[in-house]
Parts: C-alpha cells; sequence; structure tokens
C-alpha cells in the first residue's frame, strides 16, 4: 500500500480511537504510581524497568479522556504531589482538556475543556499554587492536515493568530482568558504567586518562530540550527487583567532545570543549556541567580549538552559537576 494512504487509513484510526501512533518516546521521563514511562507529544506511553531500563508495556490511564496529543512537560505540585497536563483530541473542532491525577493515581480527573477549529501546539504549561496556565499561541495547524503530513509539517507559525492566555483556578475552577501578544515557546521554567500576581518564565525563541524544524542533526551538521533565544518573565496583574514582560538574560539558553522543590514557589536558581557564540548547539550548562543576574559557567567545549543531561545532573546529584557550577 503507497505510504500516503497507508498513513491515513492508521490516522483514522487514530483519530477513531482504534489505533494510537507509535513514537519515538524520546521526550519526557514521567513517574505514574509505581510506573516509570518514557512519553512524547502523543499520548502513547512506554513503561521501563528502573533497574535495567528494559521496556515493559504500553501504559494506559485508568479513564476514558480520550485524546491523540499531550503536552510533553506536565506540572508537578511539589506540596500536593498532583500533577497536571492536557489531552487534545484532533477533529474538525479540537477538544482541549485539562486534567490533574492525584499522587499513586493512573486516574486523569478533568477540569476544564476548552474547543478551538484549529490545533494549537503547546510543549509546556505553567503552574502555581492557585492556578494553572495555559498559553493559546501562534503555532496552528489544519487538522485534517494531520491525515497525510507528519507533525513536524502540519504545524507552522501563523502571524495572525490571536493568542490567549488561559488562567484556571485550580480550586473554583474559574476560567479567565486574556489577550496577549505573540510569541513562540517550548519550555517553561517555573511559575509562582507574589503580591496577587502570576510571575511566568519561560525561554523565549527570538529570530525563528518555528525552532522545532531546526532540531535535526543535518541543521546541526550544517549550521542551520544556531536560534536566538532569550529567558523572559511575564508578570500578570490579577486584580487588573493586566500583563508585563521583562528579559531576566538575552544569553542563547534551553532546556532549564530549577530544584524541584521550588516549583509553584518563588525561587532563586535556574540551570541552563548554552550556545557559545561559535558552537554549533548548546556545549555548556550554565546557572544564574535571579536575584541579581549572576552567572557561573561550565563549558563543554565541541561536545553538546541537552535536557536529559541536565535531568541526569538534577536527579542524580552529581556533586563534582554541582561544584564546578
Amino acid at each position: 500500500m503507497p505510504y500516503k494512504f497507508a498513513r491515513i487509513r492508521s490516522l483514522i484510526k487514530t483519530i477513531l480511537g482504534v489505533k494510537v501512533e507509535k513514537p519515538s518516546c524520546n521526550v519526557n521521563i514521567l513517574k505514574v504510581k509505581d510506573s516509570l514511562l518514557a512519553t512524547s507529544e502523543v499520548t502513547t506511553m512506554i513503561e521501563f524497568d528502573k533497574d535495567d531500563l528494559q521496556t515493559l508495556n504500553e501504559f494506559r490511564f485508568g479513564d476514558k479522556i480520550k485524546g491523540q496529543f499531550s503536552c510533553a512537560h506536565p506540572q508537578f505540585d511539589p506540596i500536593t504531589k498532583e500533577q497536571f497536563n492536557f489531552v487534545v483530541d484532533i477533529s474538525k473542532k479540537c477538544k482541549y482538556t485539562i486534567y490533574k491525577m492525584a499522587k499513586n493515581s493512573s486516574q486523569r480527573t478533568k477540569i476544564y475543556e476548552l474547543y478551538d477549529n484549529q490545533f494549537i501546539y503547546n510543549h509546556t504549561l505553567f503552574l502555581t499554587e492557585s492556578y494553572i496556565v495555559l498559553y493559546l499561541g501562534p503555532l496552528r495547524a489544519n487538522p485534517l492536515d494531520f491525515l497525510t503530513k507528519p507533525v513536524s509539517e502540519v504545524i507552522s507559525h501563523d502571524p495572525n493568530a490571536k493568542c490567549k492566555l488561559v488562567l484556571i483556578n485550580r480550586k473554583t475552577h474559574k476560567v479567565s482568558m486574556l489577550d496577549i501578544s505573540s510569541m513562540v515557546f517550548l519550555h517553561s521554567i517555573n511559575a509562582f504567586e507574589q503580591n496577587n500576581k502570576i510571575y511566568l518564565d519561560f525561554i523565549e525563541y527570538t529570530d525563528n518562530l518555528e525552532p522545532y524544524k531546526k532540531f535535526y542533526f543535518k541543521n546541526i551538521e550544517s549550521n542551520d540550527c544556531r536560534l536566538k533565544t532569550q529567558l523572559t518573565r511575564m508578570v500578570v496583574d490579577i486584580g487588573r487583567n493586566t500583563i508585563e514582560k521583562s528579559i531576566i538574560t538575552a544569553l542563547n539558553v534551553e532546556f532549564p532545570r530549577i530544584n524541584e522543590k521550588y516549583l509553584v514557589k518563588n525561587y532563586r536558581y535556574v540551570y541552563l543549556a548554552k550556545r557559545t557564540d561559535q558552537a554549533e548547539f548548546f556545549n555548556s550548562i550554565i546557572k544564574i541567580d535571579l536575584s541579581n543576574n549572576d552567572m557561573v559557567e561550565y563549558c563543554f567545549g565541541n561536545d553538546f549538552v541537552q535536557n536529559l543531561y541536565l535531568w541526569l545532573i538534577h536527579k542524580l546529584k552529581l556533586k563534582m559537576m554541582v561544584l564546578y557550577l
């Protein structure tokens, strides 16, 4: 069967819930109950053995929430131990289900649903003690295009997109939507509340508004992956419904990590991968003190770093590396 028609048949089955696409599951690692899961941006997740890393089974949630796409980086509340994420059911009118999942549970609880005629791409979301924050940005797609094209070709930057910031109260589920200027980011850093304001920190792309299309080895080898980024902070005044934006650093950084004890709280330090001026890709790790913007850096020369490397440093507590930082 020709590839195009085979893909159409496969994706129709996926949309109908008969079959789920088999992704590479190489984007993130999650823990649900006692299971460690390899994940990507589709809803298929693969459980693996924590001791020998052998693949075990395809993981299934204990509920009937339907969807084909999900956020690659769900948010975790270190106090309540809850996870927050969303899933997108792709159809003529896409449905976005924002949910939470309690500690030691594999059942998702729906918090809010919203609909849009377009597929709106999101790689991350924000969480504070009182709010779930979702950015409806300019990376969009026609849902029908998923039938014949891969994701990287379907999603594109829409300069005319009406972007919004969705604020969902975690207790009351009351929703506020604020108009916001267009911007592109893939990774959030942290979010917290202070003096009736919500602080949202993330890595913003400033020169290429379709960055995910650049993360291929061929682009790195041809020096076509030198994307410009900055660490950006947005402050939402809840009482006035206003948004202010500032730049913490204009360095080319990505793949942020913080001490997870400070998630949803005001925090001081952030670790990031950084690209030096002549490097083909991110080749150093930096630590920024947000209280005074002081920075220390460890450079790996011609070797690359990326988000999993930072994750291992954080999780395994490689003390020698931390001493350098």
